[in-house]
């Protein structure tokens, strides 16, 4: 078991499929842009790196990463490098999934802990990480982090009650 944090790329189109399939199995959808995309792989990538520096218009700048295991894609993150308001009330600054097939095995925890390390790198002095409120594994996740739940809200965006972390991260940020 070899495991690296890559951003996207057309290299990773193969592996990137099968854990699409996974989603899609579990009655579960995920990269709304590569299907607005029509399945262009290639555009799909160019617009996640591109996010970045150009966001695409009503989304703030985000940087993406992929965990592999060896050649498996096992999850996303992705850190955003402001709020808007309607991240503000769901989203937040960090976004991660593990495929299904691959859950419970403490990949989510690593995808936290890589994007913490991430935003501190980028000077950022806290994150605010959401979850949906029915949604225990990502609580114990943020926690485990050092979330702390600043409160539970329904936004006018997302109808579902969703739990709202802070995360003060500091020199020794988990």
């Amino acid at each position: 078991m070899t495991l690296r944090f890559e951003q996207p790329a057309y290299h990773h189109e193969t592996a990137f499929i099968a854990a699409l399939r996974d989603f899609e199995r579990a009655g579960e959808w995920i990269a709304d842009e590569y299907y607005r995309q029509k399945r262009d792989f290639c555009a799909f990538v160019d617009a996640l790196r591109l996010a970045e520096t150009q966001p695409r218009p009503y989304h703030v700048p985000e940087s993406y990463y992929w965990l592999f295991d060896d050649d498996i894609w096992v999850g996303a993150v992705s850190l955003r490098h402001e709020l808007d308001d309607m991240l503000i009330e769901f989203g937040g600054h960090i976004s991660y999934e593990v495929r299904p097939s691959l859950r419970r095995r403490g990949f989510g925890l690593m995808l936290c802990r890589f994007i913490l390390k991430q935003a501190q790198q980028r000077g950022m002095s806290a994150v605010l990480i959401t979850c949906d409120e029915d949604n225990i594994g990502s609580q114990k996740i943020i926690e485990a982090c050092g979330g702390i739940l600043q409160d539970t809200r329904t936004s006018v965006w997302y109808k579902r009650p969703v739990r709202r972390y802070w995360i003060t991260l500091t020199s020794g940020a988990s």
